[in-house]
């Protein structure tokens, strides 16, 4: 460690410096009204602590620390002193700007699922929470297989009718789990799923022809007798036919959205929620 408190990279045998790769500015998120300097990997990014407390909590308690009383000390004051976060990407971090700084408002550089996952990996670490739901609305929209969106939704604890519907398919559908999906899946979600879907098809009886007509009143006697009433008087046509249905037992009446079997058993096996479609 040099005079100043910064780590040195030394050779172990001679102790000579060892040469570094200096970082270098972004060349479009090194911005020049910026007030806090981050280096990921070799590159600087110049941004505003106020965006950056704005949308993340963790970032805000970052903020908050006591500082050196020599502001030229004080990590993130120049390029010299930069707010360091090893282990960080920075495409990732590059992405994560592509949101926090748009081009044009309300439209985003993220297409891919790709994009899109790096943005959500951030802003889950980090808490930014609304940028968190942004990149989960956006993941729902884009063509995915079931077996991904599981993977997707169980890294960052996605949990709405997106992830279940990904469940639901793979229960429903004809064809086996492949050996590529269970090691995607991994041994204790194969293992459930596939005893879901033994479950299901054993649980599948043969439809029962009913003994009711088809559709009632579609015979030429029926559709003249609906038209007299009890006391031989020939009504119209409207009044018969509302007078049917306060009569019928088979009224339609207003039901709660209806859930598949599949989508019931993999909600309580997974513990997703069968109606909540907001993203978590």
């Amino acid at each position: 460690m040099d005079a100043t408190g910064k780590a040195s990279f030394l050779d172990d045998a001679s102790g000579a410096e060892l040469p570094s790769t200096s970082p270098v500015r972004h060349p479009e998120y090194y911005l020049e009204d910026g007030n806090v300097v981050i280096q990921v990997d070799e590159l600087l990014f110049h941004v505003h602590r106020s965006t950056f407390i704005r949308h993340s909590t963790v970032f805000a308690d970052i903020f908050s620390l006591p500082v050196s009383a020599n502001p030229e000390l004080v990590e993130g004051f120049s390029d010299e002193y930069p707010l360091r976060f090893p282990g960080i990407c920075s495409t990732d971090f590059e992405r994560l700007m592509w949101i926090l700084y748009p081009t044009k408002l309300g439209v985003y550089k993220a297409r891919t699922a790709g994009e899109w996952e790096s943005v959500l990996h951030l802003a889950t670490r980090w808490e930014f929470d609304d940028v968190r739901a942004l990149a989960i609305r956006h993941l729902e929209t884009l063509p995915m297989s079931p077996v991904d969106r599981i993977v997707l939704s169980r890294k960052f604890d996605i949990r709405s009718n997106w992830a279940l519907s990904a469940y639901t398919e793979l229960c429903e559908r004809a064809e086996p789990l492949s050996m590529d999906e269970g090691h995607a899946l991994g041994l204790d979600t194969t293992i459930r799923v596939s005893q879901l879907r033994e479950k299901l098809r054993c649980g599948r009886r043969p439809m029962r022809q009913s003994s009711l007509p088809h559709r009632i009143g579609t015979t030429p006697l029926m559709r003249s007798s609906s038209l007299i009433s009890d006391s031989g008087k020939i009504t119209s046509r409207k009044e018969a036919h509302s007078a049917l249905r306060s009569e019928s037992p088979f009224r339609r009446v207003s039901r709660a959205p209806r859930v598949s079997e599949a989508s019931r058993l993999a909600s309580e096996t997974f513990g997703l929620s069968a109606l909540d479609s907001a993203p978590r």
